[in-house]
């Protein structure tokens, strides 16, 4: 087999052109509100600390998706089997994910320069525990649309896309309405005053991370197990005495070996 055909049947890499896609759409869409934020005084929103702030959740984000598809790529203990899900996966990596954006949260907030009057001021780590709940909620929904489609096992990669998308804008969109509410009710509890945002601007908020969510479902699972079942296929050609294809030869056909 000429070399070039050798190198196509290579393990495939993570492919990462949808976490490029999802991470510059988070950061959009966590700048966009600032846009329609006009508040000062000890609410008031720098450029510096929006940018940050935005930057640091999308890194989270993306963060939270690689713990959902790496662990199936590479452990048996994420992968879901025949008759069951692997329930206990969600909660080690779906933990890990929650960990890993709560530091990344934390860190920018204790870092960067916020306005008195927020919650991340005054107790960072009660505003990045809240808001890091997303992560662990995103990493557990996408490695559940993830296994119900390696359990399928399909070939058209691209079968219910929609699906997933929907599933999953209506968990983001839920989860973001259920984060700011507890972010001012955990605002209150400390004594802080609520900042002064309509509840029009809260439900753009929420209809952005919908939207964002739609995209996550709809690119993510397809993409990820369109990649593991590649590289099971791959592993297992070449498993067979060095023959990259050997699998797939009939029965009836004697294995030419390279």
């Amino acid at each position: 087999m000429p070399a070039s055909d050798i190198r196509s049947f290579s393990p495939q890499a993570l492919p990462f052109a949808p976490l490029v896609i999802i991470f510059v759409l988070d950061f959009v869409i966590s700048v966009a509100p600032l846009f329609f934020l006009h508040l000062g005084g000890k609410f008031a929103v720098g450029s510096l600390a929006g940018g940050l702030s935005s930057l640091a959740h999308a890194v989270a984000l993306t963060i939270s998706i690689f713990f959902a598809i790496y662990p199936k790529a590479s452990t048996n203990f994420a992968r879901p089997s025949l008759y069951a899900l692997p329930w206990s996966s969600y909660v080690v990596f779906g933990a890990l994910s929650y960990v890993a954006g709560n530091a990344v949260l934390f860190m920018t907030y204790i870092t960067i320069p916020i306005a008195e009057g927020w919650l991340a001021k005054s107790h960072p780590f009660a505003a990045s525990s809240l808001f890091s709940l997303i992560f662990l909620v995103n990493t557990v929904v996408l490695s559940i649309l993830l296994d119900v489609r390696l359990r399928a096992d399909g070939l058209d990669y691209h079968e219910a896309r929609l699906r997933d998308g929907g599933t999953h804008a209506v968990v983001m969109a839920s989860v973001m309405l259920c984060l700011l509410i507890g972010f001012t009710l955990v605002t209150v509890h400390f004594g802080l005053d609520a900042p002064p945002i309509s509840w029009s601007v809260y439900t753009f908020i929420v209809v952005l991370f919908g939207v964002l969510g739609f995209v996550m479902g709809y690119l993510v699972p397809s993409t990820a197990e369109a990649y593991i079942e590649s590289n099971k296929l791959i592993r297992k050609s070449s498993a067979l005495d060095g023959n990259l294809l050997g699998w797939a030869a009939p029965a009836s056909q004697p294995i030419v070996k390279p």
